[in-house]
């Protein structure tokens, strides 16, 4: 074996000898001071020496009683040493080791601090520096933070420089004034970071400033403002610093100190009657030590009225005007109660109004507002001294739709093909000039309805020559006056054609065109679906027929003859627009065609035309407007609509189009219907208060069936609950009245608005039986009621039928015995099951004014 190998061995032999090698202490330990303290280190694998203190030295005394250190073994434990340190104190605080004959063990000894210097109470003197003392010692040397009057933002570390921690602990502060008179903490802490529990302790200090009285001006009145007779007295008041508590009392030249005054440690308080001018002025708040005197003036004013309201503004709607306004910029030294508001017109006041301090909207409307008319509006506040300065500001009103259209035609029953229908138009207009007038007339089918209806529109006189009429029919006409605003309810009249009636020829001449946007022979059908033009071209013998087109290029004549030309298009398609209103949708296309006069000259003609859906009611078959939205303007609770809106499934996200209308719904199926309050004001909520379905569009009509009453649920179908909120949902089987050829129904819903802040409104109390109703609905004076309508929806008797088989099917009688069998065993059984039904919705509807309805059984098409 070489050297190499030999050195190479022994490296290894100390490295595994080290490695097994060990002195076990622990880290750190904490005492008190006074205490006898002791540690243990053991050692193993190794040879141990012993303890040595913070300076190296072994410590190797055993003598219990004379040395300040001394350590101590067991003979049973010769690898353990016990180090005591005898009467702890901070000095002996530090790091300690414990050491064996190939390891150290290091060990660090913490004293918990004690407070050697602190005051209960500190004097100060203004203008002079000041060190407030706080020390505890202990090992580690503890930290201290200050905090002055129970606040949590330490001194020392805020934009006030006066206040410095010193590195004893003490405060320094730096030209003392007598707002540094507080209660001071100190807020003593150990052993942060360490790896041990932290240790704290707070002194509070209670610090007096001697100086002399200086005004706190948070606490202490500058300007008070009162009126003369006031039955209250004033208050005012004064507060100062300085130490001794200087002498306070209020006085105001050539007069007595005011005697009715109260005192609150450094605080004066005063009572002042203002009956008359002379108690106005300036009183002046005296307050002396024997360090000086102060005084501070307090100006008692006399208050004014306000100034004028200001950001006035105005939201105008048919019969309303609604005023905002914000408070004025000075309210006269009182707080303003009210306002007051004026409605004049050509110089008289025809309307005047009180409105709250806190509100500052109001709505003028009682049915005093006449469209389209110049106002003038003024609007104060007032306060308990004087009324304030008038605002006043010209607003226009708003149109409104026209009102009473009637058609004037005595005779009905006429004996010619053409006759001049003429009508009676509002007397204002609705306050708008540019009023036209839509005329509708449809032929009664062999049903009795009228289904397929033409349309004049854009109409300016009061007149319109009918001409095209056939014998032996009925005719219905609807003459509807529009403006900017809206449409007017239709004035409607039915006429008769004798089979007698004469036959006017064709003019030889082209006829003078009407007053309308139509042409001589130019009809118009307008249904739910479709648009159809028929074009009579007789007296256009240079027209080129098959030149024809809607707006869309693409779109030629549906069906074309000698004397006819007939084009078609859905109400999204062929180029067709339209346009929303308040109270209707119109659909807008035109027709083009070439007339060549001669081979060389040739020129474009254009036939413009326009169907019209009034939403507030049924033009044609199903042209209702689905979407039943009702604007509303109220008094107390802004402007706000409603909407009625029919949804595909029970997640109330996507509603059917205007185009699916009339929705059929099979009878086993749910109805999702859903009424929105759409309001900017965020203060109000809606409540279903009672809903019913009908045939017809009329919510009036008698044959009706409520589900919804008093904001209960009716119909163990219905799925509804009374909460309030912006939003209603409710769902339920759909039904088809008995006794009535239409399986067409329409739901109205009554919906009540209330404020969220009003906990005794209508909405709030949700269900209510028909026994307090009545009470209920009088102690709800913040609320208001609006009706909204959606429909029509078609009920279909599918869901019940056999997925295969006709109503004739069921009831004939060729049928194998075997099948008879089989569908008569399934028949009986679907009635049994079905009378059950019935019977038990039978006892429900019994109850609502003795409507029937029946929900399609399997024995309604047998």
């Amino acid at each position: 074996m070489g050297w190499s190998e030999v050195i190479f061995m022994l490296f290894l032999y100390n490295v595994l000898h080290y490695a097994d090698s060990k002195v076990i202490v622990r880290a750190t330990d904490v005492t008190t001071r006074g205490k006898t303290f002791q540690v243990t280190c053991r050692v193993e694998d190794e040879e141990l020496i012993g303890w040595f203190d913070k300076e190296g030295n072994q410590i190797t005394s055993t003598n219990i009683f004379a040395a300040k250190y001394y350590v101590q073994s067991e003979p049973d434990t010769p690898n353990e040493l016990t180090l005591y340190v005898v009467n702890v104190e901070v000095k002996d605080g530090g790091d300690y080791s414990c050491r064996g004959s190939k390891n150290i063990g290091n060990f660090e000894l913490y004293v918990e601090f004690y407070v050697v210097e602190f005051p209960n109470s500190f004097t100060m003197n203004v203008g002079q520096s000041a060190i407030i003392p706080c020390k505890g010692i202990g090992y580690p040397k503890p930290a201290n933070r200050w905090y002055k009057n129970w606040q949590s933002q330490e001194l020392g570390r805020t934009s006030d420089d006066r206040y410095e921690k010193l590195a004893n602990g003490s405060l320094y502060i730096k030209n003392v004034t007598v707002e540094d008179a507080s209660n001071y903490t100190c807020r003593i802490l150990q052993f942060e970071g360490k790896k041990v529990a932290a240790r704290e302790e707070r002194k509070h200090i209670q610090v007096i400033v001697y100086g002399p009285p200086v005004l706190n001006k948070k606490k202490s009145t500058n300007v008070v403002y009162s009126y003369q007779g006031n039955p209250i007295k004033v208050p005012i008041s004064c507060s100062w610093w300085g130490f001794p508590i200087p002498n306070m009392n209020f006085t105001k030249p050539n007069r007595a100190l005011l005697r009715d005054v109260s005192l609150s440690g450094r605080t004066i308080n005063g009572y002042l009657s203002t009956t008359n001018k002379q108690d106005f002025g300036v009183y002046i708040c005296f307050a002396s030590n024997k360090l000086g005197t102060r005084r501070h003036k307090i100006y008692v004013k006399e208050a004014d009225g306000p100034l004028s309201p200001v950001n006035i503004t105005f939201s105008t709607y048919c019969g309303y005007i609604t005023v905002l306004w914000s408070t004025p910029s000075f309210d006269g030294g009182l707080p303003i109660i009210l306002y007051d508001l004026e409605l004049i017109h050509n110089g008289k006041r025809v309307d005047d109004a009180s409105a709250g301090s806190t509100k500052r909207r109001f709505t003028f409307n009682g049915g005093i507002i006449k469209p389209n008319t110049r106002y003038t509006v003024r609007v104060r506040g007032r306060n308990k001294a004087k009324e304030g300065t008038w605002y006043t500001e010209h607003v226009y009103s708003d149109i409104c739709p026209p009102r009473g259209v009637s058609i004037t035609n005595h005779q009905t029953r006429l004996n010619s093909t053409r006759f001049t229908l003429t009508w009676t138009g509002p007397h204002d207009n609705g306050g708008d000039p540019n009023v036209t007038y839509v005329i509708e007339y449809s032929k009664q089918d062999d049903d009795g309805k009228y289904v397929y209806w033409v349309t004049v529109k854009n109409i300016t006189g009061k007149q319109y020559n009918v001409t095209g009429l056939q014998r032996g029919n009925k005719y219905q006409f609807r003459v509807v006056g529009v403006n900017r605003m809206g449409q007017s309810d239709a004035g409607e009249k039915e006429f008769l054609v004798t089979e007698s009636a004469v036959t006017d020829k064709p003019p030889t001449t082209k006829p003078k065109d009407p007053e309308g946007e139509l042409v001589y022979d130019f009809k118009v059908n307008c249904t739910s679906l479709v648009i159809q033009v028929d074009l009579t071209i007789n007296n256009f013998p240079n027209i080129d027929r098959d030149s024809f087109r809607l707006r869309d290029p693409s779109c030629q004549p549906y069906k074309k003859t000698d004397s006819h030309v007939i084009l078609r298009t859905r109400l999204d398609g062929c180029g067709t627009t339209n346009q929303h209103r308040n109270l209707s949708v119109t659909y807008y296309n035109s027709v083009t065609a070439r007339v060549a006069k001669t081979p060389s000259k040739m020129h474009i003609v254009e036939f413009p035309f326009s169907c019209t859906f009034i939403k507030m009611r049924t033009i044609g078959t199903p042209s209702f407007q689905p979407r039943k939205k009702v604007s509303v303007v109220e008094e107390g609770f802004g402007n706000f609509s409603f909407e009625m809106n029919l949804y595909k499934s029970s997640q109330f996200k996507v509603p059917y189009d205007v185009s699916e209308y009339p929705v059929n719904v099979p009878v086993t199926k749910n109805l999702f219907a859903k009424t929105t309050l759409l309001s900017s004001d965020k203060n109000l909520e809606a409540l279903a208060y009672t809903c019913i379905a009908t045939p017809s569009i009329n919510s009036k009509d008698q044959l009706q069936y409520s589900f919804i009453e008093n904001g209960c649920p009716l119909d163990s179908t219905v799925k509804f609950k009374p909460i309030p909120g912006v939003e209603q949902r409710f769902q339920m089987l759909p039904f088809k009245f008995r006794n009535t050829s239409q399986s067409v129904i329409y739901l109205h819903c009554r919906v009540m608005v209330c404020h969220k802040d009003d906990q005794e409104s209508r909405c709030r109390k949700g269900c209510i039986p028909n026994s307090r109703g009545a009470r209920d609905v009088e102690m709800s004076r913040r609320s208001t009621i609006h009706s909204v309508t959606l429909g029509p929806v078609q009920v279909l008797n599918q869901g019940l039928k056999d997925a295969s088989h006709s109503p004739s099917e069921h009831t004939s009688t060729n049928m194998g015995v075997l099948l008879a069998a089989i569908l008569g065993t399934i028949v009986v059984s679907l009635i049994l099951f079905l009378s059950l039904v019935y019977a038990l919705r039978h006892a429900v509807i019994h109850q609502q004014q003795n409507v029937l309805l029946q929900v399609p059984t399997e024995s309604d098409n047998l």
